[in-house]
């Protein structure tokens, strides 16, 4: 059965990028997919899924702040895991999102190949694009 993906972006033409990229591999499917984070939240809400892929920052949502949107879904999902795709790579932050147990933190000017690498990641710790690796 193929891993079940929510992804989250506002800016669309990263969303039908990403969605392009994860369904070229047949263990993936996409069941979702939001531009902010009460999207994310309805869709959580009504899609079961494996895994949630989201952007840190989300334009013209009420929980603007990244962390706090992942915190939230951290609280309601314990174990669903999260990737988080951003090209902010500010040490404090990136320590602060590790802190809340990623699957993994894709940098948006990374790899193509980084976002596939981060959801098949089977190691015990998070997987981390190059410009995040501390």
């Amino acid at each position: 059965m193929p891993t079940r993906i929510i992804l989250v972006d506002d800016h669309p033409i990263t969303l039908i990028g990403m969605r392009c990229l994860l369904e070229a591999d047949p263990r993936l499917t996409i069941v979702g997919q939001a531009q902010d984070a009460d999207g994310l939240q309805a869709l959580l809400k009504t899609h079961a899924c494996d895994l949630l892929i989201t952007d840190l920052m989300l334009a013209g949502a009420q929980q603007a702040d990244g962390l706090q949107m992942i915190q939230r879904v951290r609280r309601h999902y314990p174990q669903l895991p999260v990737i988080v795709v951003t090209m902010l790579d500010h040490p404090a932050l990136v320590r602060a999102l590790l802190d809340l147990g990623l699957r993994g933190l894709v940098s948006k000017r990374g790899l193509l190949t980084d976002l596939p690498r981060a959801i098949l990641n089977s190691e015990r710790k998070p997987f981390l694009s190059h410009s995040f690796e501390q």
